[in-house]
C-alpha cells in the first residue's frame, strides 16, 4: 500500500501555527469578537501590566475575521460597524504603547489585509481613513521587528490596489494636476527619493559691452 501524500496544512496552520483548521467553538463566534471588542474598548492606556492582553486579543481578532469573512458574514459585518480599525488607531496613536504591541498591531492589519477575500471586503477595510493614518504614522523604524512589519503590511496594501481602491490612496488636488504620491511611497521610501538638482549658474550680467 502506497504511502498517502502528506495533508496540506490549512490557512490558519500557515498563519496562526495550528495544527488543523479552527474547530467551530466559542472562539469563532459573534460573541467572542464582540467580547474582544468591549475588552479593547476599555483599555484607556497600553502599559507593561495589559500589553500581553492587548497583543493576544489582537491576534485573535485577525484570525476570527478571516475565519468569519469565509464562514460568517455577521463576524466580518460587526468588526465594519464597530469601526474597530478606530480602536487600533487609538492604541498605536498613544506615545507609550510598547513595541510588542505596535509589532503585533502591524501584524494583524497585513494578515487581514492579505487573506480576507478580494471584493467588498478589501475595499471597506482599505475605504477606511484610519488606514491612512496607520500608513503615516512615525514608527520606530530602528526597530527591525516594527520594520519589517510595516513592510509586510505595505506589501500587502500594494497586492490589493486596483483601480477601485487606489483613490484611497492619492491625495486631493486639481483634476489637470498630477497626483501626489500616496503616503505608501511618502513614508516608505523618503530616502530613496534624489537629491534635488542645483539650480544652474546664473550668467554675469553686470560687465559692460
Amino acid at each position: 500500500m502506497s504511502a498517502q501524500p502528506p495533508k496540506r496544512p490549512s490557512i490558519f496552520a500557515s498563519i496562526f501555527g495550528q495544527a488543523t483548521s479552527p474547530p467551530k467553538n466559542t472562539k469563532y463566534t459573534l460573541a467572542n469578537l464582540s467580547s474582544l471588542y468591549q475588552q479593547l474598548n476599555r483599555v484607556v492606556l497600553v502599559n507593561d501590566r495589559n500589553k500581553d492582553m492587548v497583543v493576544e486579543s489582537l491576534r485573535t481578532i485577525a484570525e476570527l475575521i478571516i475565519w468569519g469573512d469565509k464562514n460568517e458574514p455577521a463576524i466580518f459585518e460587526y468588526f465594519l460597524e464597530k469601526n474597530m480599525l478606530s480602536i487600533f488607531w487609538r492604541i498605536l496613536a498613544q506615545e507609550r504603547t510598547p513595541p510588542s504591541v505596535k509589532q503585533q498591531l502591524l501584524q494583524t492589519l497585513s494578515i487581514l489585509i492579505s487573506n480576507i477575500e478580494a471584493g467588498p471586503s478589501v475595499y471597506f477595510i482599505l475605504s477606511n481613513n484610519h488606514i491612512n493614518e496607520l500608513i503615516c504614522h512615525a514608527f520606530d523604524l530602528s526597530d527591525e521587528e516594527i520594520r519589517d512589519h510595516y513592510v509586510s503590511l505595505l506589501k500587502a496594501i500594494a497586492v490589493r490596489l486596483d483601480k477601485h481602491t487606489v483613490q484611497f490612496f492619492i491625495g486631493e488636488g486639481r483634476a489637470d494636476a498630477a497626483p501626489p504620491p500616496p503616503p505608501t511611497y511618502g513614508t516608505a521610501a523618503p530616502s530613496t527619493a534624489p537629491p534635488p538638482a542645483a539650480a544652474p549658474p546664473r550668467a554675469d550680467t553686470s560687465a559692460q559691452s
